[in-house]
């Protein structure tokens, strides 16, 4: 591995995790951490201090372990199987990253497998949004290892390389905001039947609701005057039952009380 191989994979890391909310731009989500998120990243830093790589990779599955988080060699292997299907170009400068800066390679890992994980969850939901996200994660990539060649050197084909890239990935972007433009009148023109039906059915279903609510009115008025009857039989059995026995208490002598 050639010394300048060397500067240009630190030189791609520092673009990677400088360019880290352009996936985000693209795919409508955050680039920025929260500040609990960063105050944790910093502790994690500070308490990793001097220790060796293999230390703190174990400090790392202890804490994804307790907070039930894939662990750090679970992470890479994600990161890395991504890299070496979908941009072979950077698992040389990954490997040449690893041995020079273990600190930004694992930067460079974690960012690889957050992208990862949103690719394999929108491959699970919605195929056709999948396509085009791993689509623009692969296009993302490339501009990424193109902006990191221009720290190295300024070369009028790699600028027109970028500016080709970019405008494919606004390219990208058009189709996903139309995917979603698509799918947003489908749900409308099914609203839009729904209302008609409604509209045209409005009358015919108030009467249909107003009968069944008559039917349980009277339902529950003559099961409340069964029940009453039948109370009342049951305290007419009561008292005829009982009437024997008050009128020989009624024919004693008072003598015997």
């Amino acid at each position: 591995m050639t010394h300048s191989l060397k500067h240009f994979a630190v030189g791609l890391a520092a673009v990677m995790l400088g360019l880290g909310c352009l996936s985000a731009a693209v795919l409508g989500e955050p680039g920025k951490k929260n500040a609990t998120a960063e105050k944790s990243d910093k502790a994690d830093k500070k308490a990793a201090g001097n220790k060796s790589a293999k230390q703190v990779k174990q400090a790392e599955n202890k804490r994804a372990e307790k907070k039930g988080r894939a662990s750090a060699e679970e992470q890479e292997t994600a990161a890395l199987t991504l890299v070496r299907n979908q941009h072979p170009e950077l698992s040389e400068l990954l490997e040449q990253l690893k041995a020079d800066n273990p600190e930004q390679y694992r930067q460079a890992i974690s960012e690889l497998f957050r992208a990862s994980q949103r690719l394999a969850q929108a491959k699970e939901k919605d195929p056709q949004r999948y396509e085009l996200e791993l689509k623009a994660w692969r296009i993302d990539s490339r501009v990424r290892l193109l902006a990191a060649k221009l720290t190295m050197e300024t070369r009028p084909e790699l600028e027109e390389k970028l500016k080709a890239s970019l405008l494919e990935r606004e390219d990208v972007r058009i189709e996903l905001l139309s995917l979603d433009r698509e799918r947003a009148a489908e749900r409308l023109e099914k609203l839009d039947g729904q209302l008609t039906r409604l509209r045209e059915r409005r009358e015919k279903l108030s009467d249909r609701a107003f009968d069944q609510l008559m039917r349980r009115l009277k339902s529950g008025s003559k099961a409340k005057g069964a029940k009453a009857a039948r109370q009342a039989a049951k305290s007419k059995a009561s008292e005829k039952e009982a009437a024997p026995k008050k009128e020989a208490e009624a024919k004693q002598p008072a003598g015997n009380e």
